[in-house]
């Protein structure tokens, strides 16, 4: 008997991909098996893939979407190339790949390695191997060959059901410039690929209202190429008021982080060390992150916790301590909620409802508690600077106005297993 899909007005849904981490495969898996993961989205990296084979062949099973993502990016950058993707087939242990490297045989043979590689783990697409584009000039039609090199050669490998992705990593700056963005369009119409991923440093879940607004302005003329975006290693509410203005249509980023991307780190040569292990707590309120020793002070004033506790006994039944030891899972959920929210709504009224319902909640409940009586001038300043970032955003956003809505990303096809849940209430 075929399955029936109830879809919701008609309307496109906005997508969710989760980036899975080299240290949250078994907790993934955990959940999963549990029935407690509400993404049918995922993407592993190459170089830690076959540690979390185990995860893999679960989410297959299960008809979820698996992404393979090449970290050609980070082969490519002084700053990565001698860390773990250096194990992989198409790595070069002597020096990050140059553009000069990437023509003629070179690019077959190394999309030959990678088709190879993503035919023998049975997975659902591949993100295109795309270098670091910092400047004008020919990273982007070198990265589009090298991507239909991989498609010729995923079709040569017995991979012709396997999708391809053109992947795009960049600066906001740099996304600003109308010739570039000019060229991109171009190419990402030539591309035989089914989705386009845009990674853009600069524009993350802590962006201001004015970044937020650029980006959406920037983005209306790659719309063009009639393909969907997908915003990566993005997060927060400005990831939220992208999907809602249509500048992409779904949003990529860690299980319990990963909503940034700093084309600086792929710059510097590691020391060592790392950084700590601190736990977070995300505040699905104010759309954010904040270290435990925030929310224990923000929580122990007079006033907020009855504000920010979890009350969504499904995600949390113990209120606080499920928010802290189960940090990761609330902020899936909440974020799932948020995604799934804006997806039934019409995507002509999208943007107001994201205005006047997420963010307008966001900015009323910073308001609040930007009044309350703080022991530390540190957490009070940091609700105050939220209350500001939040009110300065709805302004940007509202600044908008109708041309958000005259051009719009297209929404991603959910490719696993299965009836396409992507347009199922409650699933994204």
């Amino acid at each position: 008997m075929s399955a029936t899909i109830h879809q919701l007005h008609n309307t496109p849904p906005i997508a969710g991909f989760i980036r899975v981490g080299h240290i949250d495969h078994k907790w993934i898996e955990e959940r999963l098996s549990a029935g407690r993961m509400p993404y049918r989205r995922f993407v592993f990296d190459a170089a830690h893939v076959d540690k979390q084979r185990g995860l893999l062949g679960a989410l297959k099973k299960a008809g979820h979407e698996v992404i393979l993502d090449t970290n050609f990016a980070e082969l490519c950058s002084v700053g990565r190339f001698n860390g773990a993707a250096s194990v992989l087939p198409w790595a070069n242990q002597d020096r990050p790949w140059q553009v000069e490297d990437l023509g003629g045989n070179r690019a077959r043979f190394l999309a030959s390695q990678m088709a190879e590689f993503a035919v023998e783990r049975d997975v659902d697409a591949v993100l295109s191997p795309s270098q670091l584009i910092e400047v004008k000039g020919s990273g982007p039609s070198i990265d589009a060959n090298l991507a239909e090199a991989l498609r010729v050669a995923l079709d040569a490998s017995g991979g012709g059901g396997i999708a391809l992705d053109y992947q795009v990593i960049t600066t906001m700056n740099l996304l600003r410039d109308d010739e570039f963005r000019r060229d991109v369009a171009k190419i990402c119409d030539q591309v035989d690929c089914e989705n386009v991923w845009l990674r853009a440093s600069g524009f993350d879940a802590q962006s201001t209202g004015a970044a937020t607004k650029r980006f959406v302005e920037n983005m209306a003329e790659l719309h063009g190429a009639g393909k969907p975006f997908v915003g990566d290693m993005i997060g927060g509410l400005p990831a939220i008021g992208a999907a809602a203005a249509g500048a992409i249509g779904a949003i990529c980023h860690g299980s319990g982080g990963r909503e940034s991307f700093r084309i600086a780190d792929y710059r510097k040569i590691p020391t060592g060390g790392g950084g700590g292990g601190k736990r977070r707590v995300f505040l699905a309120g104010l759309g954010r992150w904040v270290s435990e020793e925030q929310f224990e002070k923000i929580v122990g004033t007079k006033g907020a916790k009855s504000k920010l506790f979890c009350r969504d006994k499904g995600c949390c039944p113990q209120g606080r301590d499920d928010m802290i030891d189960e940090a990761k899972g609330h902020f899936l959920n909440q974020r799932n909620a948020q995604i799934r929210e804006l997806s039934r709504i019409p995507e002509e009224r999208r943007l107001d409802h994201f205005l006047a319902q997420q963010l307008g909640a966001a900015s009323s409940l910073a308001r609040t508690l930007s009044r309350l009586d703080y022991e530390d001038d540190k957490t009070a300043e940091l609700v105050s600077n939220e209350k500001k970032r939040l009110f300065r955003m709805a302004d940007s956003m509202r600044a908008l106005g109708d041309n958000a809505i005259e051009s719009r990303s297209l929404s991603p096809v959910f490719r696993g297993g299965g009836p396409n849940v992507a347009v199922i209430a409650g699933r994204s």
